[in-house]
Formats: C-alpha cells, sequence, structure tokens
C-alpha cells in the first residue's frame, strides 16, 4: 500500500511491481498476488477478484490478457458475468499442471524437459516464478545446445570453457535436473552422475579489496559535503550519506540494506534485526523487478546498534509505518545500488584517486577491520551472517597474527 505521504510500502513494490498509475475505469488490472496471477477489476460499483493458480511469469501472462480483455469487452457491453464463472473457464481451459504435462513426455527434448522442471519447482514453491540466475544461465546452455543425445551431455559440458566455480555451479544445476528427469523416466540414467566438481581456487577480485579507514573516511566525507556533487544534478549525494554509512558500519549485504524495514530497528533494545533481502532480480536492479526474500544464507541475525547507529537510524524511521522501508531514493522508492554505484560511487572514488571498487567491497572491508582489531572469527562470521566459520576463514585468516616486519640479523 501507499501511505498518507505517497511513500512506498514493502507491500506496494512487491504486490503492484507493474502498475504504474490507476487504471482507467472499466479495465481489468492484472497483478502478482504471493508469486501467482490475480485479476481485478470493478463493475457498477462493486469490485471482483479472481485468483488464479497461474505463476506470474511471461509464459501465463500472455493467455491471461485475452481473458482480461474478454472481461473488458463485458463490461463495456452491459454483459459482465457477475457470477465469474465464465471466466474462471476460460482462465482454467487452457492451463495444465506440470504434472499433466508428463503424460506427453514422449519425445520431449532435453531443454522443453529441463523447462518443465522449472515450472514442477515454482508450483511447488521451491523456487520463486522471478527464477534465480543459475537456474536461467544453465536453461541458456541447454539452449545453445540445441538438439542433443543423452550420451553427448557429459563432453559437452566438459569441454565448456568456464571457471571452476561456474562449473560446479552448472554441474550440480543439471545434476539435479538429471536426477529428476530420471525419477519421471524422461531419460534412463544420469549422464552427470559421475561428473566430479573442479578444484580451484577463487581468484581474488581485484574490485572486492578492501577499502583502509583512511579511504572510506575520505570516501563519507566526499559523499556527505556533496564535494565531487554536479552543480547542476537535481539529487545531492548527500541523500545516500546513511545508506552508505550504514553499510560501511555494518557490512551488511547491499540487498540486506535496501530491504531493512523499519519493524526491524529496535531502539528500545538497540537491536537491528537482519533477516530479509530486498534482492534483484533477471528482469533488473530498479525497485520494480526487486523481490522480497531471505538472507543469502537463510539465517538471521541480530546486530548491537551503537550510539552512532541509533543517531543515523532514528531520522530515517520517524514517523514511518513498521513495514516502510528504511532507505530510500530521492524519488521515495528503494535505492537501485547498481544506479547508486554507477552514478555516485564510481564517480566518487575517480575524483579521490582511488583504484576501482564495487559497493560490495564495503563488506569485506567490515570484516577485515573486525579481524585486524581483534574480534575472533566465530564472532565475524555471525555479525556478516556467514553460513559457516569456514567462509569466514577463507576470506579473512590470513589477516590473523599477520607480522609486521621480516625478522632482523
Amino acid at each position: 500500500m501507499v501511505n498518507i505521504e505517497g511513500r512506498f510500502t514493502r507491500s506496494s513494490i512487491m504486490d503492484k511491481q507493474n502498475s504504474k498509475s490507476r487504471n482507467p475505469r472499466g479495465s481489468v488490472s492484472i497483478d502478482n498476488h504471493r508469486g501467482r496471477i490475480r485479476l481485478r477489476f470493478t463493475c457498477q460499483g462493486k469490485r471482483f477478484t479472481i485468483g488464479t493458480k497461474f505463476a506470474y511469469s511471461d509464459q501465463y501472462l500472455a493467455r491471461i490478457r485475452t481473458v482480461a480483455k474478454t472481461i473488458e469487452k463485458d463490461i463495456k457491453d452491459g454483459t459482465l458475468d457477475v457470477t465469474i464463472a465464465s471466466y474462471r473457464k476460460l482462465l482454467e481451459g487452457g492451463y495444465r499442471t506440470a504434472h499433466e504435462k508428463l503424460e506427453e513426455k514422449q519425445g520431449i527434448s532435453l531443454y522443453t524437459a529441463y523447462q518443465l522442471w522449472l515450472e514442477f519447482k515454482i508450483e511447488r514453491r521451491e523456487i520463486t516464478p522471478n527464477i534465480p540466475s543459475f537456474y536461467n544461465m544453465t536453461r541458456q546452455l541447454l539452449k545453445r545446445w540445441g538438439p542433443i543425445s543423452l550420451q553427448a551431455v557429459e563432453l559437452k559440458l566438459l569441454q565448456e570453457e568456464m571457471a571452476p566455480s561456474t562449473f560446479n555451479d552448472r554441474l550440480s544445476t543439471l545434476k539435479s535436473f538429471f536426477t529428476w528427469a530420471v525419477k519421471n523416466r524422461f531419460v534412463d540414467y544420469n549422464p552427470l552422475e559421475d561428473i566430479v566438481r573442479r578444484k580451484g581456487r577463487r581468484s581474488k577480485d581485484p574490485k572486492r579489496k578492501p577499502f583502509t579507514i583512511e579511504e572510506l573516511r575520505a570516501i563519507l566525507e566526499a559523499i556527505e559535503t556533496d564535494k565531487f556533487c554536479p552543480v547542476a544534478s537535481r539529487f545531492k549525494h548527500s541523500h545516500y550519506a546513511p545508506f552508505l554509512k550504514f553499510i560501511i558500519y555494518t557490512g551488511v549485504r547491499n540487498a540486506e540494506a535496501i530491504g531493512l524495514t523499519v519493524e526491524k530497528v529496535d531502539f528500545k533494545n538497540r537491536i537491528i534485526t537482519v533477516d530479509q533481502a530486498f534482492s534483484r532480480t533477471t528482469k533488473g536492479t530498479h525497485a520494480a523487478a526487486r523481490v522480497m526474500k531471505e538472507t543469502k544464507t537463510g539465517n538471521s541475525r541480530y546486530l548491537p546498534m551503537p550510539v552512532e547507529l541509533r543517531k543515523l537510524l532514528e531520522p530515517l524511521c520517524s514517523g514511518k509505518d513498521s513495514t516502510q522501508f528504511v532507505f530510500l531514493s530521492p524519488m521515495g522508492l528503494p535505492i537501485d545500488d547498481r544506479m547508486f554505484q554507477r552514478r555516485v560511487f564510481r564517480p566518487v572514488l575517480e575524483k579521490l584517486g582511488l583504484e576501482p571498487r564495487v559497493l560490495y567491497s564495503l563488506r569485506h572491508s567490515f570484516g577485515t577491520r573486525a579481524v585486524e582489531q581483534g574480534m575472533n572469527l566465530y564472532q565475524v562470521a555471525q555479525l556478516m551472517g556467514h553460513a559457516s566459520i569456514e567462509t569466514t576463514m577463507r576470506n579473512y585468516i590470513h589477516l590473523i597474527n599477520r607480522p609486521k616486519e621480516l625478522p632482523g640479523l
């Protein structure tokens, strides 16, 4: 919903992602209700709602729009079926569940079978209709391979030029797919069952190199004072200073900071709960393309709120509903971290003469500071929301007891 001040709440972003303005009278709105397509319209002062079992995806929207046009025509002609039974029949007439489609599996291609597997996962709500990127990348891989025999799958995958981490992602996804395909008798065996994961040390991304404390101070000072903000700019860099400070202070992921809502900030007990992220999708990084999800590792963590954070967050939370986002863009929408990085963060680094870094490097800066200042790895893992202590050790163990100089003669 939108509050009195016209600010977007979490529900308005999630449930009305494709609604830019109020629909004209007599029209049917199609929206995303908890991952399923829903139709809503008004006729003679009465409001009608038709829920469907269709996943909110491009695959079904074309058919839904056809039914919506039929309803709009009936409203215009004064022949609306107020029982809406006929419209439900139209909607369900061409719908087949993934289980029903199994009856036509003879001669199906691997790419089509993979599409059907994704439908299964959406119907069982194992994934959202906004399919995660690694599933999409694997789908594109199968599409690029074209018609292919089961015997050729192993060789095709092994011939792909990929980094070890990318290869392992594709391998895991395809193994899961073929396990499902064998169970449902699409194929006779899993061609990748004996393929092992590739070993390879993940190279350090120079764009994620941690900042020093001096560099962080210089960046914050430049943004807070609009030092490098163009004179003709409509929106000042300083608007984003609280958002940037919050990430620097807490080390949260970008999407976790963007998805922080007022209800997660407990001023009484001085605790910030981090258990959700307003994540980007394959459709983009802007507010309408994002979806609210659990954190990357699926865990919740509770961050202490020192005086600096309390002073930072109190003005941002004051007067807002509990479900509203804490950090907003100058337009009153959730912050687009990709655009912030392009238009603000990157230019400021260039002006300061610092090497190019992404916004995520602030998270590594937090972890580095925590270890260098004597915090043990278990505490660092807890604060950063790592899935296990191994992740923390892999990234920060080299900082512990690091020698300051070589031994003398």
